[in-house]
């Protein structure tokens, strides 16, 4: 049985419904071989054909070969896949050891990008990983060294399942006080949103109605789209620098969708 499928049976047992994406780690360059470990099927291959010009193409050709037989080999300890469901994550440990992470089983994240520490002449690669603090456990789970470089899109992952629990406090704050304000950039308001509030010339608040879509490019912008008849049909598009903007978006496209359709009933 293949680790994909046990990963599938782990998911449906914890009921996280269907499979997006599998994350496979891989092994480094410096994890148990170094570059002279690698190396070493070329000498032999270099040496057999009496050190000629052929040898030394087909030496180049067992290198790589070797490279990349190497990566693509499953970690010996540590996690060798995450595989990332509708309701959660499964983590595949070396060993055969499987764990599913529903969304409200993780506590917390955080993602470490990759960098160079440079040492005179030497260089040395840190890897980026993905630090996963699971509820009622002490050590954090951490993914490094996935295959293509995916940590940011496996991060970006976790984000998004955790959204829900980002937006509830937002919502709470609606309901109760009738309004949200984010600084002096942007209020939510029953009736729609309201630019630059703390404005002195303030404009009416955009309908939501109006509102045809709601980005975030990243954490830091926020982008709405809406419908406008002045000067011309067509559409604007504001950009805001907002923290969290991704949680804000989010927050919008929730609330629109609830209070659009009571609008429209009354």
């Amino acid at each position: 049985m293949s680790g994909a499928t046990r990963c599938d049976q782990v998911a449906a047992e914890a009921g996280l419904g269907e499979r997006r994406r599998l994350y496979r780690t891989s092994r480094r360059i410096g994890d148990g071989v170094g570059k002279w470990g690698l190396g070493l099927p070329g000498i032999l291959v270099i040496a057999a054909s009496g050190w000629t010009w052929w040898g030394a193409v087909l030496a180049v050709a067992a290198v790589i070969a070797a490279a990349w037989a190497y990566k693509n080999m499953p970690p010996r300890s540590g996690l060798v896949a995450v595989a990332r469901y509708e309701g959660g994550l499964v983590l595949h440990h070396a060993g055969g050891d499987f764990r599913a992470l529903p969304w409200d089983a993780i506590e917390s994240y955080e993602y470490i990008p990759s960098r160079m520490e440079f040492r005179g002449s030497l260089s040395i690669e840190h890897f980026g990983r993905v630090v996963i603090l699971a509820r009622g456990r002490e050590t954090p789970f951490v993914v490094s060294k996935l295959a293509g470089r995916y940590e940011p899109g496996l991060a970006e992952a976790i984000r998004a399942g955790l959204m829900p629990r980002y937006t509830a406090p937002l919502h709470e704050r609606f309901e109760e006080e009738g309004h949200v304000v984010f600084g002096t950039v942007l209020a939510v308001l029953p009736a729609g949103l309201l630019v630059d509030p703390g404005s002195d010339h303030p404009t009416a608040p955009l309908p939501w109605s109006d509102l045809r879509d709601v980005t975030a490019e990243n954490t830091r912008e926020l982008r709405i789209t809406a419908h406008t008849e002045q000067p011309s049909p067509g559409e604007r598009v504001v950009a805001l620098v907002l923290a969290d903007a991704d949680v804000v978006a989010a927050f919008l496209r929730e609330t629109r969708e609830k209070l659009l359709p009571e609008q429209h009933a009354e």
